[in-house]
C-alpha cells in the first residue's frame, strides 16, 4: 500500500493542467510518446523519507542510468522547431525533481553524472528563433537556471574539471576533453539564459530579474573566471585551441549584462565604502602624536639638506698645517687667491671684483657674467710666485698623506 501511494504521488507530480495542455495551434505529443516519456521519468528515482525524519531524499531507481540514456535519446529525437519533448519535461519539472537531485546525491558515480550532464546540456540549449512558443521555453529555462543556483550545482561542475586541468598536453585523455567540453558548454548555456523582463516581473517571480547577476557572482566565487583566464593565456596551446570560441562566448555573455559606466560607478562606490569603513575595522591606533606645525615638513627638509651639505664640506676640509693657497690670474690680469677648496670659485671672488649688471631701460637684463671663464681663461699668465705656491701646495698634500699613513 505504501509503495502504491508513493507511486501515485509521483504520477501526480507529472500531472498536466488543461490550460497548459491546450496550446493554440501548437502540435502535441502523441499518446504513445507521452506514455513512454512518463515511464522513463517515473523510473529515474523515487522520493524516500529517512527513518529518523528530515527532508525527503531522491533514491535512484533500478537501472537508473539506462533510463537516463532513454531520456537522452528522447530529447535528441525531439523536433528542432517545436521541441515538444523539452516543453513536456519543463511542464513536469523533471530537471528540478529528478535530474538535479540525482546529480547532487550521487555525484561520486561518475558514469551516472556524465549521462545526466549530457541531458542537462540539451535541456538548457537556447531555443532557436523560429521555434514555437519561445516565451514559454524561456520561462522553463529561467526555472532551470534558478534551480542550478539553489542546489549549488556549480561547485560540483568545477570539481569535475580538477583532474583534466591538472594534466597538460598529451597527458590529457579523450575522456578529459569530453568532461571539459560538457562542463564548459553547460556553463555557456546557463549564461545565455536572459533575465526576465522587469515589466513582467511579479512578487513571486522577482528572483528571475537578477538571475544573470547571481550566476556571475557564483561563478566568481567558484573561480570559474580564473579558469577562463588561464585558458585564455595559453589558448595557442594545442590542447586549449578548441576552446577558443567557447571561452570568448562565455566572456561576451558575462559582459553583455552590464554597462561599463555602471561597473565603474559601482567599483568607485565600493572603494569609497571600504575607505570609510577601514578606520573602524582597523586595530587600536598608536598613541597620537603632536600635530606638526605648518611648514614643518619643508623646514625639516631644509635642515636635512643643510646638515648633509655641512657633512660634505667637513669631509673635504683639511687642517691648516696641511693646507695651501692658489693664486690664479684671469684673462684681464685680475688676481684671485683661492684658499678654501670646499667652496666654489665663484663664491670666493670678492663682490667688488664681480662685474656689475647693466640695467638699461628698454633692454632686457642680461645674464650675470660669471668670472669662472676669466679665472680659468687661456690667455692668463702664470708668475713665479704662482709656481711656488702650487709646488708648496703639492708638497703639503704629500706630507699630510705620509703623516696619516704613519
Amino acid at each position: 500500500m505504501a509503495e502504491a501511494a508513493e507511486e501515485r504521488e509521483e504520477l501526480e507530480d507529472f500531472a498536466v493542467s488543461s490550460e497548459e495542455e491546450a496550446a493554440a495551434g501548437e502540435p502535441q505529443l502523441d499518446a504513445a510518446m507521452m506514455n513512454e516519456l512518463l515511464l522513463v521519468c517515473s523510473n529515474l528515482g523515487m522520493l524516500r523519507v529517512p527513518a529518523g525524519g528530515g527532508a525527503p531524499v531522491l533514491m535512484r531507481g533500478e537501472d537508473c542510468e539506462q533510463w537516463v540514456h532513454d531520456l537522452q535519446r528522447a530529447v535528441r529525437r525531439d523536433h528542432a522547431q517545436h521541441r515538444l519533448v523539452a516543453k513536456q519535461l519543463g511542464r513536469w519539472r523533471v530537471l528540478q525533481k529528478k535530474l538535479l537531485p540525482l546529480l547532487v546525491h550521487h555525484q561520486h558515480d561518475w558514469s551516472l553524472v556524465f549521462s545526466i550532464l549530457k541531458v542537462l546540456v540539451m535541456l538548457t540549449m537556447k531555443p532557436p528563433r523560429d521555434s514555437s512558443n519561445v516565451a514559454q521555453q524561456l520561462k522553463f529555462l529561467r526555472q532551470y537556471k534558478h534551480e542550478f543556483l539553489r542546489r549549488g550545482v556549480v561547485p560540483i561542475m568545477m570539481s569535475i574539471l580538477v583532474e583534466p586541468l591538472a594534466r597538460h598536453g598529451s597527458a590529457r585523455t579523450p575522456q578529459d576533453f569530453l568532461n571539459m567540453e560538457i562542463v564548459l558548454t553547460l556553463l555557456r548555456n546557463l549564461l545565455a539564459i536572459p533575465n526576465e523582463d522587469p515589466r513582467f516581473v511579479t512578487s513571486t517571480t522577482a528572483h528571475f530579474s537578477h538571475l544573470q547577476e547571481d550566476l556571475i557572482w557564483t561563478l566568481h566565487q567558484e573561480n570559474v573566471y580564473e579558469m577562463l583566464l588561464l585558458f585564455a593565456q595559453d589558448i595557442e596551446a594545442p590542447e586549449n585551441r578548441e576552446w577558443n570560441l567557447l571561452i570568448m562566448e562565455m566572456i561576451d555573455l558575462t559582459l553583455d549584462c552590464s554597462q561599463p559606466k555602471a561597473v565603474v560607478a559601482y567599483a568607485k562606490k565600493q572603494l569609497a565604502t571600504q575607505s570609510e569603513g577601514q578606520p573602524a575595522s582597523a586595530p587600536s591606533p598608536a598613541p597620537a602624536r603632536k600635530p606638526a606645525p605648518v611648514g614643518g615638513d619643508l623646514l625639516a627638509k631644509l635642515n636635512s639638506e643643510k646638515s648633509a651639505s655641512a657633512l660634505h664640506q667637513s669631509g673635504s676640509r683639511r687642517h691648516s698645517n696641511f693646507g695651501g693657497v692658489l693664486t690664479m690670474v684671469g684673462s684681464t690680469g685680475r688676481t684671485t687667491v683661492v684658499s678654501d677648496f670646499s667652496k666654489t670659485v665663484y663664491d670666493q671672488v670678492p663682490q667688488a671684483a664681480k662685474k656689475p649688471v647693466s640695467r638699461r631701460r628698454g633692454k632686457k637684463s642680461a645674464a650675470p657674467v660669471i668670472d669662472i671663464q676669466e679665472i680659468f681663461g687661456g690667455k692668463g699668465r702664470v708668475t713665479e710666485s704662482d709656481e711656488y705656491v702650487s709646488f708648496w701646495q703639492l708638497y703639503t698634500q704629500r706630507a699630510g698623506s705620509l703623516i696619516c699613513m704613519v
